[in-house]
């Protein structure tokens, strides 16, 4: 009796881990009279989260359904979810992904996101330096020639370290050697 007490115990606990507790209310949230069958409606937008089944039907509430766990909609009326990204190798999970949102990743301390979407980590740049991803390494900043658009053309742009943008002529210095690019 006991064992069977634990084993839904932790069949409940195992249960509630996969749960989203975002309600997800099913159906097409915008939708209008089908021109070719007027017992029908046709889905403009499916409510968030959900993905188009079928575009027309006699109700509303059957032409999407919500999407199945791990996986979202970005798109609305989308045929399919899309599978939530996996936070691996030494990326951390930030924010669980629900059905309106994909997963947002991290990275461990001392290490930092290879690219906007954080799909890997690289060693954090000291301050002064940023990773450059065609070379995938960390590198000086520095100041450079602005080449267009044309009537820029010949002014040194780079950021302080507090992030605020100056510009220089080329008959002025070419780069304050405080200043990052």
């Amino acid at each position: 009796m006991a064992v069977t007490l634990w084993m839904m115990l932790l069949c409940l606990l195992m249960h509630g881990s996969f749960c989203i507790n975002e309600h997800i209310e099913r159906g097409c949230l915008k939708w209008s009279l089908d021109k070719t069958d007027e017992n029908n409606v046709c889905c403009d937008v499916c409510r968030p989260g959900n993905h188009l089944v079928k575009p027309c039907g006699p109700s509303p509430e059957e032409l999407c359904t919500p999407c199945k766990p791990n996986r979202f909609m970005v798109q609305p009326n989308s045929l399919k979810c899309s599978q939530c990204t996996q936070c691996v190798g030494m990326c951390i999970l930030l924010e669980k992904c629900t059905p309106t949102r994909d997963t947002v990743c991290g990275c461990k301390e001392g290490l930092m996101c290879g690219d906007d979407q954080c799909s890997f980590c690289v060693t954090a740049c000291v301050n002064g330096t940023f990773y450059d991803q065609m070379q995938q390494r960390c590198k000086p900043w520095m100041c450079g020639l602005l080449i267009s658009p044309p009537f820029l053309e010949g002014v040194m742009l780079s950021v302080t370290s507090t992030g605020k943008e100056i510009g220089k002529n080329q008959a002025g210095d070419a780069c304050d050697r405080n200043a990052y690019r």
